[in-house]
């Protein structure tokens, strides 16, 4: 579920389903009314994905023994002041167990490598435009993630794809890191928006 027309940059992307209810609720009550319970719910979702994408979609690229690390869009320190958690970390913590966990399913790591290098501004109401300049040059490796990311095949997991403009700077910053493969994962997608 790509957003069209897409970011130049952006890898393909694979959704579990639209950003509508009863997803977009459960999402919602999850990262912005402190209901931690409901990683239940969405961690299976975000697994199968996961699953799907390593299989047949774009994880299958190249097939073999590699370990693919799951890297989520890092939380802003604002919004984990404002939350008090990084409820996406905590979600992707649990698919990616989950993902292990499955008999004959590809290798998965869990890998926060990337961090936020300046203060992005809030992004709800921006066209696709705004918001890819709202996010360029946003993201970079940690340096102790980067040895591990270079050469790597690395999956960007973030909850909802609405333009493309999150996803294609966290892909932008593991490229410049040297990854060899990366996609995206996410649980829900938007409706593009033009302007």
């Amino acid at each position: 579920m790509r957003p069209c027309p897409s970011p130049p940059g952006l890898p393909p992307v694979v959704a579990w389903g639209p950003y509508a209810d009863p997803v977009r609720s459960v999402m919602v009550a999850y990262k912005d009314r402190q209901r931690p319970d409901l990683a239940a719910v969405l961690a299976p979702l975000l697994a199968d994905v996961l699953t799907a994408g390593l299989s047949w979609g774009p994880g299958a690229w190249e097939s073999g023994p590699q370990t693919w690390y799951v890297v989520p869009v890092p939380s802003s320190p604002a919004a984990v002041r404002r939350r008090g958690d990084r409820p996406l970390e905590r979600l992707g913590k649990a698919a990616t167990r989950a993902v292990a966990a499955r008999p004959g399913s590809a290798r998965v790591a869990w890998a926060p490598a990337l961090a936020t290098t300046r203060t992005v501004g809030d992004q709800a109401g921006l066209g696709h435009a705004q918001r890819a300049h709202n996010l360029a040059g946003a993201f970079d490796v940690l340096p102790r993630w980067a040895p591990v990311v270079a050469g790597a095949h690395c999956v960007v997991i973030d909850d909802v794809v609405t333009t493309g403009a999150t996803l294609t700077d966290a892909a932008r910053a593991l490229r410049v890191a040297g990854v060899s493969a990366v996609w995206c994962a996410t649980v829900a997608a938007t409706q593009r928006r033009v302007g």
